[in-house]
């Protein structure tokens, strides 16, 4: 269980692709994703159904892939084409490639093509009896080793002594929990923020990582551990950040890498 490297997690490749991006360093992975309408529609870009994100996901998959191993590549796809296209910084070794999604569709695409998955997909039924599942499927028909993919955990978290304080800095996160934003075309903010009055503070408490001691993360961390997560990523959205940082440091990350 890796609880201290640090990431820049996620990019969607669907409207705009760079295909001179992604030089490799160390401790580097490219996540990409089939993005959301908050970030793609206020881009001035079109939101496409689920089917053609998809789609176009896969392809630009197989485009970045070329890029980083071929010479000189020309490609044409359904969503994408490049023209004698060459990447001169190319990677040193290859970067970990990893798939982030919510259902079992970018699960299977992650064992099949990927080297990890990334969700923020907090129900560990779904977790357990779906995306997994289908993440292992997916690597069956690759060839892959299923124990070997990174399976990774995005996951707001907030810290402070006082209980109310800790929920009231974890607020803005309330829109995220709402899962159809991110298959609609639901881009406006303003929008999202006013449905997201529904999420009440108690589910804040009891699907985030609402914590005012280091026991209290470690009982709420330990169920996605357990369920065969290798990263977890928390999002640090506490009052006080440093303090969130020291008590993490200090107390959470070491009980689970001495575990």
């Amino acid at each position: 269980m890796d609880f201290h490297n640090s990431y820049t997690l996620v990019d969607c490749p669907l409207s705009v692709y760079d295909s001179q991006s992604a030089p490799a360093f160390d401790r580097v992975f490219l996540g990409i994703g089939r993005g959301e309408a908050l970030n793609e529609v206020t881009s001035g870009n079109v939101w496409p159904s689920s089917i053609e994100r998809f789609g176009r996901l896969r392809e630009a998959l197989h485009l970045i892939k070329k890029l980083w191993s071929e010479d000189w590549v020309n490609f044409r796809g359904n969503y994408y084409w490049v023209t004698d296209s060459k990447l001169y910084t190319k990677p040193a070794k290859p970067i970990p490639l990893y798939i982030s999604g919510l259902g079992e569709q970018s699960a299977k695409l992650a064992g099949e093509e990927a080297e990890g998955f990334v969700t923020n997909e907090l129900d560990i039924e779904i977790i357990r009896n779906k995306l997994f599942p289908a993440l292992a499927e997916g690597a069956r028909i690759s060839g892959k080793n299923y124990e070997f993919l990174d399976k990774i955990l995005f996951i707001p978290a907030s810290y402070d002594e006082d209980k109310g304080r800790a929920i009231q800095s974890i607020r803005f996160w309330r829109g995220s929990m709402i899962k159809a934003f991110f298959n609609v075309d639901m881009h406006d903010p303003r929008k999202i923020e006013e449905n997201a009055q529904i999420i009440g503070d108690d589910t804040l408490e009891k699907k985030l990582v609402v914590f005012t001691s280091a026991e209290e993360a470690i009982k709420k961390l330990k169920k996605y551990v357990d369920v065969g997560f290798t990263e977890i990523v928390l999002t640090n959205s506490s009052p006080n950040r440093k303090e969130s940082v020291k008590i993490m440091s200090e107390k959470i990350i070491p009980h689970f890498n001495d575990d």
